[in-house]
Order: C-alpha cells, then structure tokens, then sequence
C-alpha cells in the first residue's frame, strides 16, 4: 500500500492517517493543525525534494529547553485531566472526557476503596462490607421516608383486611406454628443490613447444584429454581403470601410470632440473603469440580447472581426479579398450606 502520510521532522512514512497523528503526538508533540501551520511557516527549512529532511536548528532543536516547554504545552492540550490519557486530537479528548471516571484501582471496594489484588477476592468484600450495607439500609429508610403517607394508608387496608379475615389468619397461624407440630425452629427474617442472616443451605447437596447449572436454560430460571429449592428446608420458610394481589406479607419474627411487612422492603432483603446462600453454594460446587466442561455454566450463573446482588433497587429488572420471587413465594405458601392440612 503506497504510504499516505509523510512527516517532514523525522523522515517516516505512514501507510494510514491515525498512525501518522498518533505518531505527531507522541514524538514531536503536535496535533495535526499545529503541525501543518508550523511546516507552513518553516517550509523553507525542509528539503522536501532531497533525500534528508533537514531542520534548521535555529528554528527547531528537540534538544533546546524552549522547543520541550512548547511540546509539553502541546500535550497538555491533548491530555485527558481526569485519567491523564493522551489521545491524537482534541476531538477525541472531548469525547472522552464525558465518559471517563478517573484514575480507577479497578480491583478496590467502590464503597469503602480497600484495595485488593484480583476482582474474586474484592466481590467477596461486597458480602461483608460495612460501608455496602450502611449505604442500602440508608437507601431503604431514604425511600420508607419519601413513602410515609402511603405506607400508612396501605397499613390501614392491611389492618382493615386483618378484621375482616379474622377466620383466616387464625388458620393461617396454626399452619405457621411448624415448632410446635414438627419441632423445627423456623428462622427469623433478617432485618435490613443483617450481614449475620444466614439459610440453611445443608439440603442442597451438589447433585442438584449440578442439574441446575448443566440445564439449558437462562440465568433467571435457574436463580428462580434454587430459591424453589431453597424454601423445601422448613427452616428456611421465614415469609408467606396468600395472594399476588396485596402489598404486604407474613414475615417469621422468631418464637412462632408471625407479622405483616412491607413488600417493598421485605423481597429485597429476602433476594440479598438468597444470592448469598448461591454463592456460597457455587463457591462449594467450584472447589469440588475441577472438570473444564463445568466450569462454562458455574462461571455464567454466578455472574448473574453477581448481577443481581449488585442491581439497582430502582431498575425495573431489578423490580422484575422481585416480582417473580414473590409470585414463588405465594405458589409455595399454598403447597406448605396444603400439606399442613393433609
């Protein structure tokens, strides 16, 4: 390819333009504009038509103090001031500009900036950072503020709803009372930035973690179906819904008390607790199987419950997620009904 770009200080030849501005920038320090002025200015200097370009050295020494000072002028110019980034044009520094973040540790907390060496270590920080869980109780008690008057409007339908199914949750309460009948200690639902919640995840043997991950199927199936899977230990059946419809549900307080919460409030903490509970089970599964065939699926499930874990409450992927979980929760509350029943 015949070259396209010649430059006049140095003698090289360019077979694409890009190179030809990068290579201005980083060795002589101009930009294409100021480049060609000053090769106007000075053309009597250059031998374009002989075998050397020579340069006057009144007119241009790379070695003098002046000419440094005017090049490190130059890349100021071309120099992104948040990540020091030197591109080829000023357009290209404009447009970086408006997306770029800064100088980024990328392996640090980005709540509290604790350094670490690999991301694996730093995602497992997120399980147990304080800062992570003061910031998502403030985020929650921000947003229960904005919605005080109608909170209390929907307490007042739960209320109003509670004396005219006095029947029901009276049944309700004796298929609740699981430590009485089958003497099981049913766990009490985490309150908000509880990081010492944990479920009992005994049940799940690796078996099933190994037909989960080798189905073909998306992420959100399989998340949904180690929940399912989740809630078949008794201890771990610390929420109830009867219906899709209201805004509120039975939460465990611990001693067999049984209490209404907020939906709102109460599925996200359920969700946080439920991607802890698969990442230490996918953190189990992965030190047991080393087979590269496993590998692919255990690596694409846990950046979804990654995905989930670090989702923006006010997404409306995030709001899906959590209306799927509760419509779960109201089809096991009927099956836990029935066999209490039976």
């Amino acid at each position: 390819m015949a070259p396209i770009k010649h430059c006049n200080l140095c003698d090289i030849e360019f077979s694409k333009p890009y190179n030809f501005r990068r290579h201005l920038t980083r060795i002589h320090g101009f930009i294409l504009e100021d480049y060609t002025e000053y090769i106007n200015e000075n053309s009597k200097n250059f031998c374009i038509n002989g075998q050397d370009n020579y340069i006057n050295s009144k007119n241009f020494c790379i070695n003098s103090k002046d000419n440094q000072n005017s090049i490190q002028d130059t890349y100021e110019t071309i120099k992104c001031s948040k990540c020091n980034k030197i591109l080829s044009n000023k357009y290209y520094i404009k447009k970086h500009e408006k997306i770029c973040k800064g100088v980024i540790d990328k392996f640090s907390c980005k709540y509290c900036n604790k350094k670490f060496k690999h991301e694996k270590c730093r995602f497992s920080h997120y399980k147990t950072c304080k800062k992570k869980k003061e910031l998502d109780a403030n985020a929650l008690i921000a947003k229960d503020t904005k919605n005080v008057e109608s909170q209390q409007i929907a307490q007042q339908t739960a209320n109003t709803i509670n004396n005219n199914n006095t029947t029901n949750i009276e049944n309700q309460n004796n298929t609740v009372n699981n430590n009485t009948v089958n003497n099981i200690t049913v766990l009490a639902f985490p309150s908000d930035g509880d990081g010492d919640f944990e479920f009992d995840t005994e049940h799940i043997s690796e078996q099933f973690m190994k037909k989960l991950l080798q189905k073909v199927q998306h992420p959100q199936f399989k998340f949904n179906n180690f929940f399912d899977k989740l809630m078949d230990n008794p201890k771990n059946r610390i929420i109830k819904k009867n219906s899709p419809n209201t805004s509120y549900s039975k939460i465990h307080q611990g001693d067999d008390k049984w209490d209404y919460g907020y939906d709102k409030d109460i599925y996200k903490t359920l969700t946080h607790h439920t991607t802890v509970a698969a990442f230490n089970k996918i953190e189990n599964t992965r030190e047991n199987n080393k087979a590269m065939e496993f590998y692919y699926n255990l690596k694409n499930f846990e950046s979804y419950v990654k995905e989930v874990n670090e989702m923006d409450y006010d997404s409306s992927e995030y709001n899906d997620i959590l209306q799927r979980i509760k419509l779960i929760v109201v089809n096991l509350t009927k099956k836990w009904e029935e066999l209490d029943i039976s």
